[in-house]
């Protein structure tokens, strides 16, 4: 979901992503780290902490950003492409009988 930077759609939390609700890593990661502490603090209000804190969506914003991370996941992607394909030739010449 490159278009629209994802808006209207499910982030990493499961939660519609808006632009009010997006935040950086470290800022979502904190976030959710607060909430699921207060969790952990006070189990019997473990309900009342998911309605009252939202700890927001991860994204990012940058169409730059976002094409350099799909370049380099494409990189990677293909190198291990290339590491089945050895694979599989030398499983194709090993011989099965002695």
């Amino acid at each position: 979901h490159l278009c629209d930077f994802f808006r209207g759609g499910r982030g990493p939390a499961g939660t519609i992503v808006t632009a009010a609700r997006t935040y950086d890593f470290a800022t979502w990661s904190t976030r959710v780290f607060t909430r699921d502490t207060l969790k952990q603090i006070f189990p019997d209000l473990a309900e009342s902490v998911d309605d009252q804190v939202d700890p927001g969506e991860y994204a990012v914003e940058s169409m730059a950003a976002r094409l350099v991370c799909c370049f380099l996941f494409m990189i990677v992607t293909f190198e291990e492409v290339k590491q089945i394909r050895r694979m599989g030739a030398l499983l194709w010449h090993v011989p099965t009988r002695a």
